[in-house]
């Protein structure tokens, strides 16, 4: 089954609804998340709990670094590559 939210890019709404979605739902994934606000918001709890963040849309190089958060993967060029 999916699920589908709508958190009207506010982070803290977002933040609720992901909490929900892992915790009540519990979901396998989030997949093509859109904003680079709310995405950040909820990007440190969704790896702490092991849930991937899949072709997020948002092109910032912040969702570039496999290291430290490996369950976060962009959707988009990354803005930096798309410039050149």
């Amino acid at each position: 089954m999916a699920a589908v939210l709508d958190a009207v890019e506010r982070s803290s709404r977002g933040k609720n609804e992901a909490r929900r979605l892992v915790e009540q739902e519990e979901v396998l994934a989030l997949y093509g998340s859109r904003g680079t606000a709310p995405q950040t918001a909820v990007h440190k709890y969704l790896n702490s709990k092991g849930v991937p963040q899949l072709l997020l849309n948002t092109g910032a190089s912040k969702w570039n670094d496999p290291k430290n958060f490996k369950w976060t993967m962009a959707g988009l060029p990354l803005y930096p590559t798309e410039a050149r």
